[in-house]
């Protein structure tokens, strides 16, 4: 699911995705964001962090915060 926060800030959760395949995922998004789409538009430069929870929080606000 993927959701924008505002601006230029956006959610990825990754409800499916063990904690282990997190850094996958975030290496495949930085690949694709830096592959410009066509040869006069400029690179996307991105900023990632990733959050991985023990246990589900109890709802998405939360999840976010």
């Amino acid at each position: 699911m993927v959701g924008r926060l505002g601006g230029d800030e956006f959610a990825v959760l990754l409800t499916e995705t063990p904690a282990e395949g997190c850094g996958e995922v975030v290496a495949r998004l930085q690949r694709e964001l830096r592959a410009a789409p066509a040869p006069a538009m400029p690179v996307a430069t991105s900023s990632i962090d990733a959050i991985t929870f023990d246990n589900d929080p109890p709802d998405l606000n939360e999840a976010i915060r």
